[in-house]
């Protein structure tokens, strides 16, 4: 059952790496340039006629584009700056609850494998002399476990009693070996239950706790972006 949760693991170690590394750089450098194309597609000449900006030619607006922008910059540097190392911590913090759950789960799952095979090797030493050829042989098909038990039939004493007892016997080892094939079945389907479940679950907390916490882009860097946009629009008009 431990090894869901090893799995599990795995697969959030994998999603987390890839979105921190990939997903999310990603995201910034898409939201950025679909904000500068949605800005750099506005048409402001129908505002032409109600744009009065008082004492302002084209030469004070260039020059206050240059200040502007450059301080705007300046302050974009450093919001990326900080951008950067929150997003790092964050990747760090999600990095660390996943290695205490990690570190949980490992010798727990080493216990649990270590338990099996103990009790496996344990009940074939036991059981070795009476079902050898089938007791663990769980994948093969109910047709070929018959004719494994009717060939052992025919090989068993001539003797009626014996051979009743025989029959009796492998009656008894078919219909136990019938019932670790039912209860593997329901076992896999546990297993398979709590590793969807899992996986739900993780996504879920990871949602809410990394990606919707993830910071995509900054104030600073937004104000840029409509500025660096609207002073050449502003300048255009002014021209006309």
């Amino acid at each position: 059952m431990y090894n869901i949760f090893l799995h599990i693991s795995v697969i959030s170690l994998i999603e987390i790496l890839f979105y921190f590394y990939y997903i999310g750089p990603l995201e910034s450098q898409i939201f950025e340039k679909s904000f500068d194309h949605a800005i750099s597609d506005m048409n402001l000449d129908e505002f032409d006629s109600i744009i009065t900006i008082p004492d302002l030619n084209q030469s004070k607006l260039l020059t206050m584009e240059s200040i502007i922008l450059q301080e705007l910059k300046d302050e974009v540097d450093e919001a990326n700056e900080k951008k950067d190392l929150y997003n790092k911590n964050l990747m760090m913090e999600t990095l660390f609850i996943w290695g205490l759950f990690t570190t949980c789960i490992i010798p727990i799952y080493m216990l649990q494998n270590y338990y099996k095979k103990y009790k496996k090797n344990k009940v074939d030493n036991k059981n070795y002399d009476i079902n050898y050829d089938i007791n663990y042989d769980l994948n093969s098909s109910d047709e070929e476990i018959e004719m494994i038990l009717f060939k052992r039939l025919r090989k068993s004493s001539i003797d009626e009693t014996d051979n009743e007892n025989e029959y009796n016997d492998n009656v008894k080892l078919l219909n136990n070996i019938k019932k670790k094939k039912r209860n593997k079945l329901i076992q896999n389907l546990i297993q398979y239950f709590f590793l969807g479940g899992g996986i739900v679950l993780f996504q879920y907390l990871f949602f809410n706790n990394v990606i919707l916490k993830y910071h995509i882009l900054t104030n600073q860097e937004l104000q840029y972006s409509l500025l660096k946009n609207f002073f050449p629009k502003f300048n255009k008009i002014l021209m006309n």
